[in-house]
């Protein structure tokens, strides 16, 4: 308790940032989420801007963010690197993953296909505390879990499917963390962000 440091999932960062000051006062206290020592490396797999990320840095922590993008890292660097905050190009599904004890993985898996999916999954393995957050469809408008797409910048979500880690092809022991409805869906209302715990 004494020398620890709080750090917030991403996905509750992510959901005050993009939908409605979601909070304690909403059932969900990010600053309880995880607790972390002040020597901890945490890892953000998929940085993109760094919009949410940068609310993630806490002092004492040390952050590293990955991204493929070599403009998204360059500007990263650019506006965000310190001391405490590094960013580095890497492929997840091809390059060696810094060490870290906590991994984010912020709406990554449903660029990938499903082959590309399991062999992230299979990555993620060392890391001793993995979330990941993806982006589901409404109930009603759920045709398959995990129908296969090939890699790119569209989602699941438009041909009424989602990455679902504890459904085949994946099969992985989750524990959902957070889930919050999007207040302005990609396709029709139902459509939630939720954040699951790899269970060990």
């Amino acid at each position: 308790q004494g020398g620890q440091r709080r750090l917030a999932a991403a996905v509750g960062l992510d959901q005050r940032l993009e939908l409605v000051g979601f909070g304690p006062d909403r059932g969900f206290d990010p600053a309880g989420c995880y607790r972390v020592d002040p020597d901890t490396i945490g890892q953000i797999l998929g940085c993109g801007d760094f919009r949410v990320g940068k609310q993630l840095r806490i002092h004492g922590v040390h952050y590293i963010g990955v991204d493929i993008v070599p403009a998204v890292i360059e500007r990263n660097r650019r506006l965000f690197a310190d001391s405490q905050t590094e960013f580095r190009r890497l492929d997840i599904l091809l390059d060696p993953l810094p060490s870290a004890d906590l991994c984010l993985v912020r709406q990554v898996l449903q660029h990938l296909s499903n082959a590309e999916i399991a062999t992230v999954l299979s990555r993620l393995r060392s890391y001793p505390q993995v979330l990941i957050t993806e982006h589901h469809p409404a109930p009603s408008k759920v045709v398959a879990a995990n129908i296969d797409r090939p890699h790119g910048a569209h989602t699941r979500v438009i041909d009424g499917s989602g990455v679902f880690l504890d459904q085949p092809p994946f099969c992985q022991p989750v524990k959902l963390v957070l889930e919050s409805p999007l207040e302005h869906p990609l396709a029709v209302p139902g459509e939630a962000i939720r954040t699951f715990s790899l269970i060990r």
